[in-house]
């Protein structure tokens, strides 16, 4: 338990110290680790610590990938991206973003790398569980996006909620995926310097595509909110800081609201006012909502950093960039 607890720790302070340096930010080690502390009382990192879960590893791994492709080390990039391969959910638009960024420019290894990778992964994997090819080919892609125990938080359950299960769901989920993907695609083969902007906009838009993501999946915001966070603050306006504690507020809000939410109304006293005004069968529905429900919103949260990310565009390019920020009174222009 102790060893989990400081794997993850060592992974969070990565990522922090990663992303931090990405803008510029100047962090002690004693910064690092204490940022990292305040990311492990996140409730998306405290449900991976709670169920085992290895995404904190994965999004790390992604990001290490992105940074050392920024820094033109490709084969390590691809190595990194190995370790990916754990949650394809999480990270397989980053690194398919990653491949079109460097095929732009005119280069391959890092796709050599991570099927290079792949292949010796693959051969290690055969070797130790000779039966998981027979398992992959009679794995039925349609149980994946069943929601038994009620815990998925994606876009395509939420239609579903909506319309019901059928051909329709599928096909709005679909098409809305894949005009998500070609958008992620088109603003990697149109980035011509960092790749570390469209690595924020993809992971911040990967909870909204994809078909299976969870609570503790969300570690992979870690990018995009440190991004906003330092953009909204760097802001010389005097409002600047109220939006950078909206966001914390919204952070721990969205993804932590089925949680307290639901209490609100099991007290005595609130379930028989409730019921009072709404009735019996009323108050259970409401209780449903407040318990199961409001798992969704935590997708407000994505969706207010891809906001962030895209109209401070500019500021957050030229801060990865390490060129000034511009002007406040130039930004209508």
């Amino acid at each position: 338990t102790y060893a989990w607890f400081a794997l993850n720790l060592a992974w969070a302070a990565l990522s922090v110290w990663l992303s931090a340096a990405a803008c510029r930010v100047g962090f002690t080690a004693r910064r690092v680790l204490l940022a990292a502390c305040a990311v492990l009382l996140w409730r998306p990192v405290a449900d991976l610590l709670l169920y085992g879960q290895a995404t904190l590893l994965v999004a790390t791994a992604g990001l290490v990938a992105a940074w050392c492709l920024a820094r033109q080390r490709p084969v390590a990039a691809g190595l990194a991206a190995l370790v990916t391969a754990s949650k394809p959910q999480a990270t397989i638009l980053l690194l398919l973003g990653l491949m079109v960024w460097e095929w732009r420019r005119g280069s391959l290894r890092f796709t050599l790398a991570c099927a290079a990778s792949a292949v010796v992964a693959c051969l290690a994997a055969v070797a130790l569980a000779p039966d998981w090819p027979a398992g992959l080919l009679h794995y039925h892609p349609a149980d994946a996006v069943h929601d038994y125990w009620g815990y998925y938080v994606t876009t395509r359950i939420l239609l579903s909620m909506a319309l019901g299960e059928g051909r329709l769901t599928d096909v709005l989920y679909g098409a809305a995926a894949a005009a998500g993907v070609c958008a992620m695609l088109v603003l990697w083969w149109r980035t011509r310097v960092t790749p570390l902007y469209p690595a924020a906009i993809t992971l911040a838009a990967t909870p909204l595509l994809a078909p299976i993501f969870n609570t503790y999946d969300y570690v992979v915001l870690i990018l995009p909110l440190v991004l906003a966070f330092v953009v909204l603050t760097r802001r010389a306006a005097p409002a600047a800081p109220l939006g950078a504690a909206a966001l914390g507020v919204l952070a721990w809000f969205a993804t932590s609201a089925d949680r307290w939410l639901r209490r609100l109304i099991e007290p005595d006293p609130v379930w028989t006012a409730a019921q009072r005004v709404l009735g019996e069968e009323g108050t259970n529905r409401l209780w449903t909502y407040l318990r199961w429900d409001s798992r969704f919103l935590a997708l407000l949260l994505p969706a207010a950093l891809l906001v962030v990310l895209i109209v401070r565009r500019q500021d957050v390019v030229a801060m990865l960039e390490g060129a000034p920020a511009a002007p406040a009174s130039s930004e209508a222009h």
